[in-house]
Formats: structure tokens, sequence, C-alpha cells
């Protein structure tokens, strides 16, 4: 008896890069690296998936997105098996990524932050998820602090002005549990492993290889952020399944390398912007508007909220002043 849901068919990546050949003896994933400032935690991250590549299941693919720093270096000194790609200039994300695809030998393509770890068997156990779902074209492992601590799921809804009034309303509230999980997803997601997030982030992201040449690349024209929302929403719309293995932890240190290239404000600023080009791409500029305006309004509330610690109210604040600097911006996009 045939699967209810059709596995869509494969075409040609719009892509300058073009769609490399599968190879027989192609490596299950092949693991795009980003470099670019990612000192200290590059190496914790390689030695994570060194066994992986020693064996032959995984091939890594390091991008120097022209790194300031050491961090190419480092990749041939600790994993010789990685093939390097440089760049003459900084590409951001989905430029530097895309490089790496003519390159791409796995039936899996993992795009994985420099600073993150992934436990043992995790890369074995997520291609082994994707082989259960083959309607699933974009997954990601739940994610954790540094030191582990801290486990959330990744699956997210798209933005939507409508959930973040709901929210502020605390309308959420009247729903039961696992509705409430389904429709708002993030911190209220209690189900285990979901095959209908709206989005998942690039920190640990597998994806595969027939959705990426049917959906093509992530947008080049994000530099920072928004590129996971932008490729996800194309995901669904061509008919792929976004999902969240939850079986699979990955440590991962949320923002450090822009944290410390970019400052606090500067990230804040370039997160919110990024995830309003998003939205924008996807629903039009209206929609995304009335997108910033709710949360503009949301994010005051838990400004001036009595029941919120003083640590959140700070964290609220800052993420006020970068929606703040969205909002001015949008009146004329």
């Amino acid at each position: 008896m045939k699967s209810s849901t059709p596995t869509p068919r494969a075409r040609s990546v719009p892509s300058r890069a073009g769609s490399p050949a599968p190879e027989r003896s192609a490596p299950a994933v092949s693991i795009t690296l980003l470099v670019w400032n990612a000192l200290p935690g590059l190496r914790d991250c390689l030695r994570s998936i060194e066994p992986e590549v020693v064996d032959g299941f995984a091939e890594v693919i390091a991008v120097d997105n022209a790194s300031p720093d050491e961090s190419v270096q480092v990749v041939e000194a600790s994993l010789p098996q990685a093939k390097v790609i440089r760049t003459e200039a900084n590409l951001a994300f989905g430029g530097g990524v895309n490089r790496s695809w003519p390159h791409v030998r796995g039936g899996y393509w993992m795009l994985l932050n420099p600073d993150a770890i992934v436990p043992p068997g995790g890369l074995q156990k997520l291609v082994a998820w994707m082989d259960e779902h083959p309607d699933v074209g974009v997954a990601s492992p739940a994610i954790a602090d540094i030191d582990g601590t801290n486990e959330r799921p990744t699956t997210r809804a798209l933005p939507s002005a409508g959930l973040v009034t709901a929210e502020l309303l605390r309308l959420h509230r009247l729903l039961p549990q696992r509705v409430r999980g389904r429709i708002f997803q993030g911190p209220y997601w209690t189900g285990g492993d979901n095959l209908e997030a709206g989005w998942v982030p690039g920190t640990a992201m597998i994806v595969r290889r027939e959705a990426a040449e049917h959906v093509g690349l992530p947008d080049p024209s994000f530099f920072l952020y928004g590129e996971d929302i932008d490729w996800c929403w194309r995901m669904r719309r061509a008919g792929w399944r976004v999902g969240y293995c939850s079986g699979v932890v990955v440590r991962h240190e949320e923002s450090a390398t822009n944290l410390r290239s970019y400052g606090r404000s500067n990230t804040l600023r370039r997160m919110a912007q990024s995830e309003f080009d998003a939205v924008r791409h996807a629903r039009g500029g209206l929609r995304a508007r009335l997108y910033v305006a709710a949360l503009v309004v949301a994010i005051t509330v838990e400004c001036v909220h009595p029941r919120r610690a003083r640590k959140d109210r700070t964290r609220a604040r800052s993420q006020l002043r970068a929606w703040r600097s969205v909002a001015r911006r949008s009146q004329n996009q």
C-alpha cells in the first residue's frame, strides 16, 4: 500500500553552483562548517565529528569565509580529511555555505555551526531519523547550552502577528497543552519529535539532498540570520515537511561568535532585521510590518511586567530597542 503523503519530485537546483552528482562511495552525510572567527569552540566541534569522518560515514567541507583568525589552520591541523574552500571575502552564511554545495557528495547535507558539539552517535541517529521520514526535507535536533544544561526544542512556528497577539492576550492559556504546543511550538512544545515544524534554526540543520535540489539553496541575500526561516518557508511551500528530532541533543553556545564579533546590541538588531526580511519575502511588506508592530507591543509589556524577573525585563529592553529600530526602518519598506 502506497503512502498517503507523496514525496515531492526532485528537479534541478536553481543555483549557479549546480547540483553535484551522488557517488557510489559517497558518505551518508556531508557537513559544511562555515568558519569565520570560530575559535575557540571550533576544536571541540571538530573532535565531536571526527570519528564519523574517519570511518567514512561523514565528510567535512570547511568554508573559510575570509576569517580574521586562524580557524582554517585549526581545521587543517585537527581534521586533515576535511576539504577546505577559501573565499575572497566574507560572504555571510548563505553565500558561504552555498560555496560548498558543488562538493557535497552525501545523500544528506548538514549545516553545522563551528562551535556546536554533536553527541556520540548523533549523526547516525539524525540520518536514520531522516531515512524513516522521507517527506521531511529539513530537520534539526534539540539544542542545549554548551555545558549540556537548558535543553530546548528547536521546533518553531512561522512568524505571525496573530500568534504574537494571541500570546500577548494570554489566549494560548485557554488551549490544552498539546494543542498549544502544536500551534505556538517553541518553548510550548512538549510532544517529542515533530513533523510539522514551521521552521528550525540553522545551528545543526540536516537537509535531504533531493529537497535542496528541488527548492534551491539558502538565499545569500540574508547576511546574518533569517535565511533558515526563509529556507524552511520555501521547503514547506514546495511540499516538504520541516522536522524536529528530539532524540539528538547538540550542545551550542547561542550566538557566541556573533556576540564576540559584533556585540550584543548589534547582533540583536541584525537578528530582528533578518527576521523581518524573511517575513517580508514570504508574506509581503504589510504583514511583515504588522508582525513587527505586534512584537513591539508584546515586548513592551514584558519590559514592565511586575511578575517578570529583573534579568528577564533587562533582556526584554534590549530586544525592544532592536525591534523598534526595525520598526522605524520598515516604514520605508
